[in-house]
């Protein structure tokens, strides 16, 4: 036994069940930078609501293909569907949090990690999928009266609004989706079709990515497609798994949509998916690590009851081998997803974003008269997913452009668009990657060591056989591995390239002005 006496101003806090790395370390009385008082109340908020009202259901839930509007809305009164939406707290359309401060990211990341306990990719996805994608294009870019209508019973869970971008032709290639708006008169005339549409088959909204220009992703727009419209079909879709989420076939036959359910700007709309795609691939992330932890603490509960061969599992070295691997992976991972919450905490809130990005826009244009001279026609940066700015060759800077006050690098690197999308975008892709293939082998290994009772639905084995199911359902959407590791690289690369930029520069521009 440990002597008390040398525990003494030791952190001996431990939440939850205490199974080795069942829960993140901050649970199992390690010390932390990143949590507060605030995070240990809500997260022991969830663990008791998920244990009480969710973990018994899930598997019915599930098997039915359904969860109850009552689930809905039991989401909205606690909070936790506005949580979803990212930052700033929705207080106009929900009113104060219900927790009595101001959550943040690791808030969000919290709720998403103790939800995901359940081991079911069609809970996450059917409670609040929809809305973790397919609200914040109106929450930012909507108009008030949009915004008015439609957010409060989305975040109260007394409606539903989904993302319709994938088409039977166009996943990760959204820039080629072939879904036509035509604007005639008040109306656009929507027609196409949309294919894996997550909550399609119950909602009430649809955040519709469509073309209503030219080739390319400067004609795509968002529209905001309504439930009831003329000209709307929805058809649920069998797949392998997340039965309970919704996964819906739509086709748009000439939908009349009101001009004033245009999002934003006509011609913006995959610059306002791409603001969008950061945050959703932090939910991925944060469920899919979860869920490979989920996979990782079975495995080891079962291993420590199921004997063969006049022992239990775990006293063969080929099994603590086993987890061992799961244990470090789910570890590391877990740190990096750490990592990213904090500058997605840190880094400059959308709201008050907009003044710097509105600052900035100036100085943008004067820029660009000094540069026009010196840009070679047709040069471009490629920037997510494809989306391309006009800009110079780097290699191309000219004097003029040296000669830009260092002031305008300090706005152009503080707006929303350079920090959110760029400096952080090729790590959110990557680590989708990494949290999805941890999931993948994770749930692989646990299979192993279940054996036949990950076979079975329900049961010992019921989280494992079905996260084994859906591991291709967190891998796919949101972009696909190929997809994440090429942008990852290249993203990460073209920062490198500005960061020497500014650095070369800024001297060069202090001298300028001297």
């Amino acid at each position: 036994m440990v002597s008390p006496a040398m525990l003494k101003g030791m952190n001996t806090e431990v939440y939850g069940e205490g199974h080795p790395f069942g829960d993140p370390s901050w649970y199992q009385a390690y010390n932390t930078p990143y949590y507060n008082d605030t995070h240990k109340q809500f997260r022991k908020l969830m663990r008791e609501y998920v244990d009480e009202h969710i973990m018994s259901n899930v598997h019915d839930w599930d098997e039915k293909g359904t969860i109850p509007k009552e689930m809905y809305l039991e989401a909205g009164k606690q909070g936790t569907l506005a949580l979803c939406i990212g930052r700033p707290w929705p207080e106009k359309y929900f009113g104060p949090s219900p927790w009595g401060f101001e959550p943040d990211y690791f808030h969000e990341l919290i709720m998403y990690d103790e939800m995901s306990r359940t081991g079911s990719v069609g809970f996450q996805w059917g409670i609040a999928g929809g809305t973790t994608i397919g609200l914040p294009p109106v929450y930012h870019h909507g108009s008030e009266e949009l915004k008015n209508r439609v957010m409060p019973p989305c975040v109260k869970g007394e409606k539903v609004c989904c993302l319709a971008i994938t088409e039977p032709t166009a996943g990760s290639d959204v820039a080629n989706l072939k879904c036509t708006a035509k604007l005639e008169g008040d109306f656009y005339i929507l027609n196409g079709e949309k294919k894996w549409i997550t909550n399609g088959i119950f909602a009430d909204y649809f955040t519709v990515a469509c073309r209503t220009g030219k080739p390319g992703v400067g004609g795509i727009s968002l529209l905001l497609v309504e439930k009831g419209m003329e000209g709307l079909e929805c058809r649920k879709m069998k797949c392998s798994g997340a039965w309970s989420s919704g996964t819906t076939y739509i086709t748009f036959d000439d939908v009349k949509v009101p001009k004033g359910n245009l999002l934003g700007k006509e011609g913006k709309g995959f610059q306002y998916m791409m603001q969008n795609f950061n945050h959703e691939r932090f939910a991925f992330c944060a469920m899919s690590t979860r869920f490979a932890r989920v996979c990782l603490e079975d495995s080891l509960k079962f291993a420590s009851k199921r004997k063969t061969f006049g022992k239990t599992l775990i006293q063969h070295p080929v099994i603590r081998w086993k987890v061992a691997e799961m244990a470090r992976m789910v570890e590391a991972t877990h740190n990096w997803l750490e990592w990213i919450t904090f500058q997605l905490k840190t880094m400059p809130k959308i709201e008050a974003g907009k003044r710097e990005h509105r600052e900035a826009s100036s100085s943008r244009q004067i820029a660009h008269q000094e540069l026009s001279a010196q840009e070679p026609r047709g040069g471009c940066v490629p920037i997510a997913r494809g989306w391309q700015v006009r800009a110079f060759r780097w290699k191309r800077i000219s004097g003029a452009f040296l000669a830009v006050s260092s002031a305008l690098f300090s706005k152009l690197w503080s707006s929303v668009l350079l920090e959110a999308m760029l400096k952080l975008g090729g790590h959110t892709a990557l680590c989708k990657v990494q949290c999805t293939k941890v999931m993948e082998y994770c749930a692989r290994e646990a299979a192993q060591i279940f054996g036949g009772l990950s076979y079975s639905r329900g049961g010992q084995g019921e989280k494992v056989e079905r996260l084994n199911r859906e591991v291709r359902a967190m891998a796919i959407p949101g972009g696909s591995e190929e997809i994440m590791l090429d942008l990852g690289v290249k993203q990460s690369t073209k920062l490198a390239e500005m960061a020497k930029m500014f650095a070369e520069a800024a001297p060069q521009a202090q001298q300028a002005k001297m």
